[in-house]
């Protein structure tokens, strides 16, 4: 098994059970313990779980956030949009400004920012920005708009309007679907217009 396949199961667990064991996971997944001590080092460095003595809890920021939870449950691709979030976390570095666009990989991406210093980010998504509201040290912009209750987004002309005058370092842009023929695609033309913009 490779090890980012290990790591996919060893979420999937935690998520499920809250609490995992070195020993029973090092049988269960043919591995020594040490490499499995290595993977609790990588998810705590994540904030993903809690290192203990022979074993390890998922994180209790998770455990409170019950939407977390539900998400994970209902979500088949949450493991995928956790290692994404990992990989951009790494590309965004302290002062940076940034534009998170909605979507669930970028809420990934937002809870993995926990220990970024004197970020300046732009987001149309009220879950992001609240997300981000945690941490005094992120300034969080939000560019105005209409809101659409059912995804808790602003977009709209006002939307594109103010997104114009922002320049930042790294936009994080995340779509519905890529084809070669037809490029990105979103579902709808208020989603697409401030993706343009962006």
């Amino acid at each position: 098994m490779f090890a980012s396949e290990r790591i996919k199961t060893i979420k999937r667990i935690l998520m499920e059970k809250k609490h995992v064991n070195v020993t029973k996971l090092s049988e269960m997944l043919d591995v020594s313990e040490v490499t499995i001590r290595r993977d609790f080092e990588k998810l705590e460095r994540e904030k993903f779980l809690v290192r203990t003595h022979g074993g390890a809890y998922l994180n209790d920021e998770l455990l409170v956030d019950d939407t977390v939870i539900e998400e994970t449950k209902e979500d088949p691709y949450i493991e995928d949009r956790f290692e994404i979030s990992n990989i951009a976390v790494q590309m965004i570095n302290d002062d940076d400004s940034i534009i998170l666009t909605s979507g669930k990989t970028n809420l990934c991406i937002a809870k993995g920012l926990i220990n970024k210093k004197n970020l300046t980010v732009l987001t149309n998504d009220l879950n992001i920005a609240y997300e981000l509201s945690t941490n005094s040290s992120i300034k969080v912009t939000m560019p105005g708009g209409e809101l659409n209750p059912a995804s808790m987004t602003l977009s709209g002309k006002l939307t594109d309007e103010n997104i114009r005058k922002f320049f930042v370092s790294k936009a994080f842009i995340e779509v519905e679907g890529a084809s070669i023929e037809r490029g990105f695609t979103v579902r709808s033309m208020e989603k697409a217009s401030v993706l343009r913009e962006i």
